[in-house]
């Protein structure tokens, strides 16, 4: 949340959402389109990004720069209509890093925080 709230200032505002019993609470950050959904689980949390057609070509560009975790996660991603929905699970420093690039690519930061 720092790192957003740094590189994107009086951009986004935070919306919890409750997904329900099943899917529990989220912290949704949109404009007006989605940029990306943190997702509290027991002992981590996860990302939610959905890319967009341009949005995928810009990924394709820095994916060598990306963990092998990240890479196979995305790939492994499912594609709807509305884009690629990739769920990464922030359980480490190099994740951490990824989701900061992968975050870039959906939105050019106002500021460089990484």
């Amino acid at each position: 949340m720092e790192w957003i709230e740094g590189s994107y200032p009086d951009v986004f505002v935070p919306e919890w959402i409750y997904g329900g019993r099943k899917h529990g609470w989220s912290l949704r950050f949109k404009r007006s389109k989605s940029f990306c959904t943190l997702i509290p689980e027991k002992g981590r949390f996860a990302l939610l990004i959905v890319f967009g057609a341009e949005e995928r070509k810009k990924v394709e560009a820095i994916r060598e720069g990306l963990s092998l975790h990240a890479r196979e996660e995305y790939d492994k991603a499912e594609t709807y209509h509305d884009g690629k929905w990739l769920l990464l699970a922030i359980d480490s420093e190099k994740a951490l890093q990824d989701a900061f690039s992968l975050l870039t690519v959906k939105r050019k930061p106002k500021r460089m925080n990484i």
